[in-house]
């Protein structure tokens, strides 16, 4: 009896639909349900449609899992723990850093990370700029880093490089320990044989692959399966792993202009099943819009607008 009156309780608190917890958590749908069912990381009640409900502490969980994530962690570490385990965990994380963290919320978080990584890669410090990203990504979450963070940083980094204020020994450092930094972001997030599926790797003769992992971690967080080939892939060997993975999408970034880009994207989109939807982005890619309008190739201006696209393709 106290058991069904336990069970009628949790039944009746369960009141929060997945897009209501998505929303809270940060976390995309496919996540969710991806760590529900490969990790039982939750356990929501299902109504007599299937339909799945959440309690309050299910929403705390899944924040505390996703904090503990972006710290590093991996999800099936984690996703067994205790509720009070997971909160101890996350709280020793956070007071492991070395620096005092701005206050959650506050407008000048992101910059305050900027700047303290402009100023650690200024000084060729390696280590307090791996430890500043880390901080930031514990802080922040690894979409903000990502937008907020990440990318104007790698921004401020070209512009000085090309006004002579920063080496390219700065450029160098700064892509490695970003590079580094977006493959534990993914490392740490959990796939799921039922999302849809994303190729992303970079073109023939496109060597920077900075722009294809900040896209393959993006898509990972939204829920995809993320098939990432780094850089440097000739058009017909990007046709046939989107084939052979059977890929609902195709990222490509590029950021070096070269002669034969236009053959190489004439090729792919000429040969990938017409059901396959390839998307652009990068700094060579502006200038190549209308171009890709007459191959029916969706152009990426930023990060933003590949997360929009992405999510726009799992409606």
């Amino acid at each position: 009896m106290d058991s069904l009156v336990a069970l009628t309780g949790m039944q009746s608190e369960a009141k929060h639909p997945i897009r209501v917890v998505a929303r809270l958590t940060g976390l995309s749908t496919h996540v969710i349900r991806a760590w529900e069912r490969r990790y039982q990381a939750v356990r929501p009640v299902r109504t007599e449609t299937g339909r799945r409900l959440y309690t309050r502490q299910d929403i705390e969980r899944l924040q505390l899992m996703k904090l503990a994530v972006q710290g590093g962690r991996r999800i099936s570490d984690v996703a067994h723990l205790k509720f009070e385990e997971l909160g101890t965990l996350v709280d020793g994380d956070r007071s492991s850093t070395t620096r005092p963290v701005p206050g959650a919320g506050s407008s000048g978080e992101a910059g305050e990370y900027l700047h303290q990584s402009l100023q650690a890669l200024e000084q060729l410090d390696k280590d307090e700029l791996e430890q500043v990203l880390k901080d930031a990504a514990i802080a922040l979450g690894s979409q903000r880093l990502r937008v907020e963070v990440i990318v104007p940083l790698m921004h401020t980094v070209g512009e000085r490089w090309r006004e002579g204020s920063l080496r390219i020994i700065h450029e160098h450092l700064v892509s490695s320990v970003v590079a580094s930094m977006l493959t534990t972001l993914r490392d740490g997030s959990a796939g799921s044989q039922s999302a849809p599926r994303i190729v992303v790797t970079t073109p023939a003769g496109e060597y920077h692959e900075l722009g294809a992992l900040l896209a393959a971690s993006a898509a990972q967080d939204l829920g995809w399966d993320v098939v990432y080939l780094g850089s440097n892939l000739p058009a017909e060997e990007i046709v046939l792993a989107a084939r052979e993975f059977r890929a609902r999408a195709v990222g490509l970034s590029i950021v070096q202009p070269a002669t034969h880009l236009d053959r190489e994207l004439r090729h792919i989109r000429e040969h990938l099943d017409p059901g396959v939807v390839l998307l652009v982005g990068g700094r060579a890619a502006g200038r190549l819009q209308s171009f890709l309008a007459e191959l029916d190739v969706h152009y990426i201006e930023d990060l933003t607008a590949f997360q929009e696209a992405l999510e726009s393709l799992t409606l």
